[in-house]
């Protein structure tokens, strides 16, 4: 069994590498690709976070012009 201390080697050795063994050997990337993608989110969960951050940001805009507005009233009280 690795240590820790041993995967952290493989680690730096493998992405000091890595650029030069793609460019090398460009199937490669095939391969990393499959191992890699299982961990990434699907298309179709970023497209839906994408989403969701548009709806955050819009929701927030509204806030703050309501904000903006209630401000605005009670200058006008004030004045």
């Amino acid at each position: 069994m690795l240590t820790e201390k041993d995967l952290s080697q493989i680690q730096n050795y493998m992405i000091q590498i890595l650029p030069q063994l793609l460019y090398q050997q460009p199937e490669i990337a095939t391969t990393i690709k499959s191992l890699v993608t299982p961990q990434l989110p699907v298309q179709n969960e970023s497209v839906r976070i994408l989403e969701e951050l548009k709806l955050l940001r819009e929701d927030t805009h509204r806030h703050f012009q309501q904000v903006e507005h209630r401000i605005e009233q009670v200058e006008h009280r004030l004045e």
